[in-house]
C-alpha cells in the first residue's frame, strides 16, 4: 500500500503502473484493486520465480511507455522522482539515470547506506544503485539482453543488469 500510494503521489500523472506479482498469493491483487486507479494494472506470474528478474522482464515486455521506473513492494518513492528522473534522462540524453537512494537496513540492524551519489555523474563499474532509484529507456532492456535469472549470473540479478547496461555503451 505504501509503494503504491508513493506512485500516486507522483508530480508526474501520466504514467501507468503495472503491479506484477511474483506467483503471488497473498492479498496482493486486492491491494492493487482497492485503490480505484485506472493507472494500475495487476499481473501475477503462473508461479514464483525466487528473482525479481521474471517480474521485471514481464514488466518491460508489457510496458507500453517510452520509459520505465521500477518500485519494489518495501520501498517509496519521493513525490518528485519520477519528475527528476525524467528531466535529468532528457537533459543528459541518458539511457538510465539513478536518483540518490536513502537505505534503511531491517528493524534494530543499525544499518543505513546511501546510493546514487557517483563521482562526476556517471556510474562506474564498483557503483550500485537499487533499482528504485532507476528510470530507464524502455527499448534499453532488450537492446541488452533483458535481467538475468539468478542462475545465469554470480552477481545480484539489479548488479548484473547494471554491469550489462554499462557494458552496452548505453549512456
Amino acid at each position: 500500500r505504501c509503494a503504491l500510494r508513493s506512485v500516486q503521489l507522483q508530480t508526474v500523472r501520466d504514467i501507468e503502473v503495472l503491479v506484477v506479482g511474483d506467483g503471488c498469493t497473498d492479498d496482493s491483487e486486492a491491494v492493487v484493486r482497492a485503490l480505484g486507479d485506472d493507472r494500475f494494472r495487476w499481473h501475477n506470474l503462473p508461479a514464483n520465480s525466487g528473482s525479481q528478474s521474471a517480474p521485471n522482464n514481464f514488466g518491460v515486455a508489457a510496458a507500453r511507455a517510452d520509459w520505465v521506473a521500477y518500485l519494489g513492494q518495501d520501498d517509496i518513492w519521493h513525490p518528485r522522482h519520477l519528475e527528476a528522473c525524467l528531466a535529468a534522462a532528457v537533459a543528459q540524453q541518458a539511457d538510465l539515470v539513478a536518483a540518490v537512494a536513502i537505505l534503511y537496513g531491517p528493524p534494530g540492524s543499525g544499518w543505513r547506506a546511501m546510493s546514487g551519489l557517483l563521482v562526476d555523474g556517471e556510474y562506474g563499474p564498483r557503483d550500485f544503485m537499487p533499482p528504485s532509484s532507476w528510470l530507464h529507456r524502455r527499448d534499453l532492456a532488450p537492446r541488452v539482453g533483458f535481467w538475468k535469472r539468478p542462475e545465469e549470473t554470480p552477481l545480484p540479478v539489479d548488479a548484473a543488469f547494471l554491469k550489462d547496461v554499462a557494458a552496452s555503451g548505453a549512456k
